[in-house]
């Protein structure tokens, strides 16, 4: 509700919002801030990621990386197949957001 008071306070100060008291809705952070909010939202509500599915998929696999590459070696210390597991042995640790 505050910032529909301020859009509509700075209709008082049209032409001249950089002196109001305002200004700092001029200011490209601000607006950097908004674009970034609003595409978030619109592809939550699309049921979409806002990142690229390339970017995502070479973070969790820097992520999980090490995992992998312990869990390979054990299995080659066991002398077990690698291909001939069906589920991970062990839980993959990787951040919140995924």
């Amino acid at each position: 509700m505050t910032e529909v008071q301020k859009l509509m306070a700075c209709l008082l100060w049209a032409g001249r919002l950089d002196t109001s008291p305002y200004s700092e809705l001029l200011s490209p952070s601000h607006w950097d801030k908004l674009v970034e909010k609003l595409t978030r939202q619109f592809c939550n509500i699309l049921g979409q990621s806002c990142e690229s599915p390339l970017s995502v998929t070479i973070t969790v696999g820097v992520q999980g990386l090490p995992t992998l590459l312990k869990l390979m070696n054990v299995m080659m210390g066991k002398k077990q197949e690698w291909q001939s597991i069906k589920q991970l042995l062990v839980p993959m640790d990787l951040d919140r957001e995924f």
